[in-house]
């Protein structure tokens, strides 16, 4: 069982589209056999201009909300996503309220020339976990959940052959 509603416009010519779906129960491992999850309910949008974000005057909006969903072990369930991809910028915006982690962020990518031989993009990422409770994944018995503000920077190159990342933790509390 399961289904989604979806409605929208695609100009394959124009690279333009504008797309909404709405899933109930939607079996995601139907689609992708071996994939570990349970089935979506969910509602997406994305409205943009080329399909390739990392071409030069490419645009995204793109927004969800999930209302149910679990990876393998991690309760995905009660997380909402923004992106915003415009002239090689990356925003993506989370809040998850779930049993696992309670909190919210921001993650920002700079992908101008990325793919392109000798490339590199940065990213930046900056959190605010209010709560995360390790018994929700399995990871410990005990009844212990942890927050912190969570900053970290990465940069690689096209090929990923050359990584560096740096962060910090602050604000910790058990």
């Amino acid at each position: 069982g399961g289904d989604a509603d979806m409605k929208g416009h695609v100009n394959l010519k124009g690279e333009d589209y504008n797309l909404t779906a709405s899933t109930r129960h939607l079996p995601l491992n139907a689609f992708v056999p071996g994939l570990a999850t349970t089935p979506l309910t969910a509602t997406i949008e994305a409205k943009g201009h080329r399909f390739n974000p990392l071409e030069k005057g490419s645009t995204l909006h793109a927004k969800a909300n999930i209302r149910s969903l679990r990876y393998d072990v991690y309760p995905l369930d009660n997380t909402r996503l923004v992106a915003d991809v415009q002239s090689g910028q990356a925003n993506v915006k989370f809040n998850m309220q779930n049993r696992m982690m309670q909190g919210d962020g921001l993650v920002q990518a700079d992908l101008n020339d990325f793919g392109k031989p000798g490339s590199e993009m940065a990213c930046f990422a900056d959190a605010c976990i209010d709560e995360f409770n390790p018994r929700a994944i399995g990871l410990m018995e005990d009844t212990l959940t942890v927050g912190a503000t969570f900053r970290a920077t990465l940069r690689a190159s096209s090929d990923f052959k050359r990584i560096s990342s740096q962060g910090s933790l602050a604000d910790i509390c058990f």
